[in-house]
């Protein structure tokens, strides 16, 4: 059936002057990452040789590659960016130049409120 996995945990417990063993086995399957991750080239000729030079430096068994597909996996488990829109300069320039002065105009304001109050 494959290859799997036996956990027993045993544990001791009192109760009432007896000591009773529990013992648990789980009899589960072998869960483990198998994969490589090689250069991709989208030449035909260029991707066999670089899965060639992969399988020389890994695999020390005869092997070969049976028929011409070439391709590769996309592993759906990774975060894909998303493009955003980049602003023009002068647009933000124009901007920062507005808080600015907003901010001169608050500043006049808040001095003007204390030399009022002082």
């Amino acid at each position: 059936m494959g290859l799997g996995v036996l956990a027993v945990k045993a544990k001791v417990a009192k109760s009432k002057g007896q000591e009773r063993a529990k013992v648990d086995i789980l009899v589960d399957r072998l869960v483990e990452k198998d994969s490589e991750t090689i250069a991709y080239a989208s030449d035909e000729d260029a991707n066999n040789r670089l899965i060639a030079e992969f399988l020389a430096r890994w695999v020390h068994e005869p092997w070969c590659l049976h028929g011409a597909r070439t391709g590769c996996e996309i592993n759906f488990n990774r975060v894909f960016p998303k493009q955003s829109q980049i602003r023009a300069s002068r647009d933000i320039l124009n901007e920062i130049a507005a808080v600015e002065e907003e901010m001169t105009r608050l500043e006049a304001d808040i001095s003007a409120d204390i030399g009022t109050t002082a």
